[in-house]
């Protein structure tokens, strides 16, 4: 009778004491949480000058790799080919929604009833990265390429900017926003000349 208190009650006797005495190391922990981020507060964006048509954003297309929520980085020191993410940190949605969200805020500070008058407006996203050098010395870069149909015609233009950051999450959570924003500014610009 004693042996069989002693098998059955000492192990319960010691998985009790080691759970109300905060013991961790018996179970695994639950992974933590990736941070989500986004490209922070709506901006204000100015009103003129106004479209010559009533642009509407037909879509934001982008390659496999940004459809993805990963906030990527590139070493390269270590192999210029190789794309990495920020495991603990992603965008709260894929660059190119979270960039949609910006071009519509602007063409809806930008847009005057036309009566009709059209254009569409297509983005492809091609690069939205954080580039990390041997020296380690980093900077991000975004670019997209626009379509506008307007009056029975296309046209086309690259939009790229680079900008120079801390060689971290910080700088490519903070960099990349900036740049998208810029490029967004830019974009407009060009819409008001071309409609």
């Amino acid at each position: 009778m004693k042996r069989l208190l002693s098998r059955t009650l000492l192990p319960a006797l010691v998985l009790g004491l080691a759970m109300t005495t905060g013991c961790t190391g018996l179970w695994p922990e639950a992974p933590e949480s990736p941070r989500k981020i986004d490209f922070g507060p709506a901006k204000d964006y100015p009103s003129e000058p106004a479209f010559g048509a009533q642009v509407r954003l037909a879509r934001v297309g982008a390659p496999s790799w940004l459809q993805e929520e990963e906030i990527h980085y590139r070493r390269m020191g270590n192999d210029p080919h190789l794309l990495e993410s920020y495991g603990r940190h992603v965008w709260l949605a894929p660059p190119g929604e979270l960039l949609a969200e910006r071009v519509d805020d602007m063409i809806d500070a930008r847009s005057v009833d036309h009566g009709g008058e059209t254009a569409r407006l297509e983005l492809r996203l091609r690069r939205f990265e954080q580039v990390i050098d041997e020296d380690e010395d980093a900077y991000v870069i975004a670019s997209f390429k626009a379509v506008l149909e307007h009056g029975g015609e296309r046209r086309s233009r690259v939009f790229s900017e680079r900008l120079e950051t801390s060689a971290d999450i910080r700088g490519a959570r903070t960099g990349l926003p900036e740049l998208a924003e810029e490029l967004v500014r830019e974009l407009g610009d060009w819409l008001a000349e071309e409609t």
